[in-house]
């Protein structure tokens, strides 16, 4: 693939689906672009009471309206991104596009930026729907889908699920692109991004642990498009070491299931990780990890990982 097309950085989780029928309502972004607000896809999570069931959740006490307040509300006050490499499925192969985050709110794939500044108006145009609550992160899921040429068929969908905290957010992005009902291309992405302090945590203990969830997609099927990605949900075990000398961080995951089917997935953890400046980072291609603090007393931790066929984030807090 010698081009890549660039999703809208709205912020939230997923996996691809087929897209839905015409109609419904419409409203222009800042380029004048047509998004359609109604007659999406269906949800990449069709059935919330099913995959709380799933992930062991509980139920989200917040409404669609709060799910979309929540997210504007970290994107807003966010002073670190993090992102992953994009994956981007044309064809018969998936390509991989390397993402540069130097720090602040703002990243580049091939010489293009992805900002939390862009894509608000979509964003406000994207439909939300709260799923579930686990080990203290809300769990919602936001769709779009942008009418790139109506008049030929054309359009985009973008669906992304997303792990909502006090001062963080963490997802999975993807975007795909269609042709009337065929899809012609996808990609996606994982992500965290919140108010980071950009420093170690400190403590007069030696040891610290975050507790949350991951959230991932697991492409291993994917043959010419990203429609057959899985969601999958787990619980995330952050620990560090060394504290007040020279830290290391350790990620666990476990519990984890597809939350369409329940069927069971292993992911192996990550151990002495190294840190610097609050950031903690380690491996290369397709297993890899990084990650960050967030919160003025580095209450939270998020980050996102690459496994095997699996791409995911997590987040959590520290007790």
């Amino acid at each position: 693939m010698k081009a890549i097309h660039y999703s809208f950085l709205v912020v939230a989780l997923v996996s691809l689906v087929a897209c839905g029928g015409g109609g419904g309502t419409t409203t222009t972004d800042a380029s004048g672009n047509t998004i359609r607000t109604t007659n999406y896809p269906n949800w990449v999570v069709p059935n919330a009471s099913s995959a709380r069931t799933i992930a062991q959740g509980e139920i989200l006490n917040r409404t669609a309206a709060e799910i979309r307040s929540l997210l504007l509300s970290r994107r807003s006050s966010a002073t670190r991104l993090i992102y992953s490499d994009y994956l981007a499925s044309v064809g018969s192969g998936i390509e991989r596009f390397s993402v540069t985050c130097p720090g602040g709110r703002t990243c580049t794939v091939s010489g293009r930026r992805l900002s939390l500044d862009d894509g608000v108006s979509t964003l406000n145009a994207g439909e939300f729907q709260p799923l579930f609550t686990r080990n203290g992160v809300d769990i919602g899921q936001v769709r779009s889908r942008l009418e790139n040429a109506p008049t030929t068929g054309q359009h985009i969908n973008y669906v992304a699920v997303g792990g909502i905290l006090d001062y963080s957010l963490f997802g999975i992005e993807v975007t795909g692109f269609y042709q009337g009902t065929q899809a012609t291309a996808g990609q996606g992405a994982s992500f965290s991004f919140g108010n980071s302090p950009g420093t170690n945590p400190s403590s007069t203990i030696s040891n610290a642990t975050w507790t949350g969830v991951m959230l991932g997609v697991d492409y291993s099927q994917v043959t010419n498009s990203l429609d057959q990605l899985q969601p999958l949900h787990g619980d995330a075990r952050i620990v560090v070491e060394g504290l007040g000398t020279t830290p290391t961080i350790d990620v666990n995951f476990s519990n984890v299931r597809n939350l369409n089917t329940g069927a069971r997935h292993t992911l192996s953890g990550w151990s002495n990780i190294p840190m610097s400046n609050g950031i903690f980072r380690t491996g290369s291609g397709t297993n890899k990890i990084e990650g960050t603090f967030y919160g003025s007393e580095h209450q939270e931790v998020g980050g996102h990982f690459e496994q095997g066929r699996i791409i995911g984030a997590f987040g959590g807090k520290r007790p």
